[in-house]
């Protein structure tokens, strides 16, 4: 019973060492997490369409001069005005284009109801 019962001290001291090394690495890693920047510019292009895509959903287009967009995820919405004195990004509210522009013709809504 002592081989077996040494053995099992042996594995878990293995264990817990195991996942001290895994918590420091966690530890170290998470503030990385936390700056866009810097995942971006780590993730290879297929992973960087996908973060756009996120974050702007499928609604980014290029304008010549500037970004335009329907949708931009709520966390970086407080830059919104910032990137607009900068010419880079304008959100654009689909609610006010659609009253401007109605979908109908001279006869009406097209939308039966």
């Amino acid at each position: 019973m002592e081989p077996e019962n040494n053995r099992l001290l042996s594995l878990q001291s293995k264990l817990e060492e195991k996942d001290n090394q895994q918590h420091k690495l966690f530890r170290q890693q998470l503030p990385k997490l936390g700056d866009i920047h810097y995942v971006y510019h780590q993730a290879e292009i297929v992973e960087k369409q996908e973060l756009i895509k996120l974050w702007f959903g499928r609604s980014l287009v290029w304008g010549g001069t500037y970004f335009r967009t329907t949708y931009m995820m709520d966390v970086f919405s407080h830059n919104i005005n910032k990137m607009k004195e900068l010419d880079l990004l304008y959100l654009i509210d689909m609610k006010m284009v659609l009253m401007k522009n109605p979908v109908s013709s001279g006869n009406g809504s097209r939308t039966r109801v």
